[in-house]
């Protein structure tokens, strides 16, 4: 049986926009990053808009900072 520690943040990420006061370009990431000894899994989720990520092996030395980044990338499709 694996036990994980989960921590969970709520990140607010602004969209890139080019329209000045474009409505809906600040988004509230629920963020759940789950660690395994030395594995990190994050997973995110904006309600929002009814969009999530999957579960995701972290591989970088900031899971944090990995997560945000995978949020904005979800955010540009």
């Amino acid at each position: 049986m694996n036990i994980l520690k989960i921590e969970e943040f709520l990140i607010q990420i602004e969209r890139e926009s080019k329209v000045k006061n474009y409505k809906g370009n600040k988004w509230n990431w629920e963020v759940k990053i789950a660690q395994n000894k030395n594995e990190y899994y994050g997973i995110a989720y904006e309600r929002a808009l009814d969009i999530q990520t999957s579960w995701i092996e972290l591989e970088s030395d900031d899971p944090l900072e990995e997560m945000k980044r995978i949020c904005k990338e979800k955010m540009e499709r």
